[in-house]
């Protein structure tokens, strides 16, 4: 189950490379707010 899941996001992540241009801000903010959640899932341990 892990692993599909990293297959899938690794096929989400090469087509949103080709969109990457009229999609920047998005993925931006997309990794913004997974690294805010990351720090917070850190402070629990």
């Amino acid at each position: 189950n892990g692993l599909f899941t990293a297959v899938k996001n690794f096929y989400r992540f090469k087509s949103a490379k080709k969109e990457m241009k009229n999609s920047l801000p998005y993925l931006t903010s997309k990794l913004f707010w997974y690294k805010k959640f990351n720090k917070k899932s850190e402070d629990k341990y």
